[in-house]
């Protein structure tokens, strides 16, 4: 939680409530935060680790060398995103990819405030930390 630890993520996610004011649907969102470790970006015109919730119902983006998509719901904060379909290069950072999809999968909760999302799963431990792009 390094990353949210400036950004006030903690009295955050104690406050938060599913975001209304920002729509949610084609946002897309950049990963910060991996299970604890932080993913950094050269720029916004990386697109490894990016995701975006579409409006039809289905999630897509870029793992570390793979784009992948997905069904999802989201409700009052309740997500649920079905297994991920990716595409099938090989990949120096595989095992971080896998992670994130996993990561995706698992997800639980969706805590949206403003420009940040936080993913947790059904142990309320933080699994994934975005920044809308």
């Amino acid at each position: 939680m390094l990353i949210f630890a400036g950004l006030g993520a903690s009295s955050c996610c104690r406050a938060c409530r599913p975001a209304k004011s920002k729509p949610v649907a084609g946002a897309q969102w950049a990963l910060l935060e991996l299970q604890g470790t932080v993913i950094s970006r050269q720029s916004d015109d990386n697109q490894s680790f990016t995701l975006t919730l579409g409006d039809d119902g289905r999630v897509s983006g870029h793992g570390a060398c793979n784009t992948f998509m997905a069904g999802y719901s989201l409700e009052n904060g309740a997500i649920d995103i079905a297994r991920v379909a990716a595409t099938l290069k090989m990949c120096p950072a595989q095992e971080l990819e896998d992670r994130y999809f996993r990561a995706l999968e698992n997800a639980t909760t969706a805590w949206i405030d403003g420009d940040y999302m936080i993913l947790r799963d059904s142990t309320e431990t933080i699994v994934a930390s975005f920044r809308r792009l």
